[in-house]
């Protein structure tokens, strides 16, 4: 919330010596005669907070014309409180409170606007912005100017456009088309913004492809970084499984190895088997061969 909290006025138009403090809250009400100066004082808060003049029914917008007939210089003088982040909304703001708490509490900043009118002289701007880490001093028109817009977040157009109402140009919002409102609106609440970072920020086709690239190289760049490991770690499965058939081959040669010495012993068994065989299946004939031989050697008799 942004809230008005001094308005002063000095040789500005038909207001001589003007300087007010409102109050915090409640609704106020400019009475007097006509040609009082009530929309001058409406003339002198959009001229403090912007540094324009209003039109008016002569079309002029010349600052010159603000100066109060006969003298040499006007003087104009806003105080504004708003928050760190303003929302937009101006609001009557109490002098004796804002004495106190202006700048104090809550990260809320006092903005003091001053703007005098040299006639056929450079003006001179002025603001001083009060906060809890001190006082900040912003000098000349077009600094002060974009500074203040730049806190505020909408400029004096978007407030005439939408809430703050020349005198006689009631018309001008009745007669806006829908998307001048909408755009006026929107930069009174500062959406124009969102908008732009909307359409900065919104994904497009191209944005994909870039995505998409980057996501490979990312993708590239984490296989190139895990090849190393992953080639040591292949490596070591390597020796792991020459290893392992080594051992297996090993293994086999053993086995075969006690397979022969196995298949040796069976042919040596069978070979004595066979032997033993042949001894014992020729026994019956060297038998008969020596019955022979003995008898033949008995019938001849010794010599």
């Amino acid at each position: 919330m942004i809230r008005i909290r001094r308005i002063a006025a000095h040789n500005f138009k038909q207001l001589r010596e003007v300087d007010l403090y409102l109050p915090e809250v409640g609704r106020f009400l400019v009475q007097g005669r006509n040609e009082a100066g009530k929309s001058t004082l409406f003339e002198a808060v959009f001229f403090g907070i912007f540094g324009q003049a209003l039109v008016t029914e002569t079309g002029t917008r010349r600052l010159d014309d603000l100066i109060a007939y006969g003298m040499e210089k006007a003087r104009v003088e806003i105080w504004l409180e708003a928050p760190a982040h303003p929302s937009t909304g101006l609001r009557p703001f109490d002098e004796a409170q804002g004495r106190h708490s202006s700048g104090q509490g809550s990260g809320r900043r006092l903005f003091k606007i001053a703007r005098t009118i040299v006639r056929d002289k450079a003006n001179v701007w002025e603001l001083d912005i009060e906060s809890p880490g001190g006082i900040e001093e912003v000098r000349g028109n077009r600094a002060v100017n974009r500074r203040i817009v730049q806190e505020l977040g909408f400029d004096g157009e978007a407030l005439l456009n939408t809430c703050f109402v020349e005198q006689k140009k009631l018309e001008k919002l009745e007669g806006m088309n829908r998307a001048k409102r909408e755009e006026s609106l929107m930069k009174l609440l500062n959406l124009d913004a969102m908008v732009r970072m909307e359409q900065e920020f919104k994904i497009r086709g191209e944005d994909r492809l870039a995505l998409a690239r980057c996501e490979q190289r990312a993708e590239l760049a984490r296989i190139q970084a895990e090849l190393p490991e992953k080639e040591e770690a292949l490596g070591q499965v390597e020796g792991k499984l020459l290893f392992i058939g080594l051992r297996r081959d090993v293994d086999a040669v053993v086995q075969e190895r006690r397979t022969i010495g196995q298949l040796e012993g069976e042919i040596a068994a069978l070979t004595a088997q066979r032997q033993a065989h042949d001894v014992h299946r020729r026994w019956p004939r060297v038998s008969r061969s020596f019955s022979i031989s003995t008898m033949w050697s008995t019938s001849r008799g010794p010599w």
